[in-house]
């Protein structure tokens, strides 16, 4: 982020210096609702695409799927997440509005899981914390940087359901 500049922006974009300046005040404002903007996309990609999956009838399929949109999420838009969730945390507005994003997508997700699954909110939580580190972890690193052993995208899948579904057994 250390690179971006309203100039940049006004370059690559078209848009004259004066009305960037107009509209968001200095490179700060321009930080700010540019990963605004991408928080508001993400959220609506990542909610939209989940919605759909929770009437599957197969749980496997269901924890399956959720995993496969997860880690879609975070690694289709790896450079963005590194600048804003690690450059960006020096900055107490752009951490306070990546921490909101995070604990909204928590809220609904750890909901949806206690629901589906019938396990206690602490369980559904940890569902969605280990799907969300997984997920983070392949934004900002590869499988050659953090794991022993080539692992495919199916074999990760298979693993992390058989974890995920150990995790969200009904308690009784």
């Amino acid at each position: 982020m250390e690179g971006l500049s309203i100039a940049a922006v006004s370059r690559e974009s078209g848009v004259s210096n004066g009305a960037l300046y107009h509209r968001f005040g200095d490179r700060r404002g321009l930080l700010v609702a540019a990963q605004q903007h991408f928080l508001d996309s993400t959220v609506t990609d990542w909610l939209a695409t989940s919605e759909s999956l929770w009437s599957l009838d197969d749980p496997d399929e269901l924890l399956a799927r959720l995993v496969d949109l997860f880690l879609r999420v975070f690694t289709e838009r790896r450079s963005v997440f590194h600048a804003f969730m690690i450059t960006g945390r020096a900055d107490p507005e752009l951490q306070a509005q990546g921490a909101d994003m995070m604990r909204h997508a928590a809220e609904y997700f750890t909901s949806h899981l206690s629901e589906r699954f019938g396990c206690t909110t602490a369980a559904a939580a940890t569902a969605h914390q280990i799907m969300h580190a997984q997920a983070v972890l392949l934004a900002l690193l590869d499988d050659s940087q953090t794991a022993t052993v080539g692992l495919t995208p199916a074999a990760r899948r298979r693993h992390l359901v058989r974890a995920l579904s150990a995790v969200l057994q009904p308690t009784g």
